[in-house]
């Protein structure tokens, strides 16, 4: 899943570039006397791109994650860029950095624990 992304990114025409994707499974099963009657399963992908040209951000967003659809949405957001004003206070993107499996474990941990799990 990673290799199409970063393509994009690698595609994107601009001075910074970000991909974000959230895929979401969910599944209800109604009930009638005592018995199932209707399942439904919703597989959903969303994928957000940011681009900044200059101090001017652009952004969009699709639901693929088609390679030819990626690099469509980062070529989509690059030209609402072009189109935007700067902002002179644009901080720019936050840099990647490495987590370490300790520090994941211990936000899923959390999650969990919020979550009531």
């Amino acid at each position: 899943m990673l290799a199409p992304l970063g393509d994009a990114l690698r595609d994107a025409q601009g001075d910074e570039a970000e991909l974000y994707v959230h895929r979401r499974r969910s599944a209800i099963s109604r009930y009638a006397k005592n018995e199932i009657h209707q399942n439904a399963v919703a597989d959903e992908t969303h994928v957000q791109a940011r681009v900044i040209v200059g101090k001017a951000m652009g952004i969009a967003s699709a639901n693929s994650l088609d390679p030819a659809a990626l690099r469509l949405l980062v070529a989509d957001a690059a030209a609402a860029a072009r189109e935007s004003a700067p902002n002179a206070e644009w901080p720019g993107l936050e840099r990647v950095r490495a987590v370490r499996r300790r520090e994941l474990r211990h936000a899923r941990s959390r999650s969990l624990h919020r979550h009531g799990r």
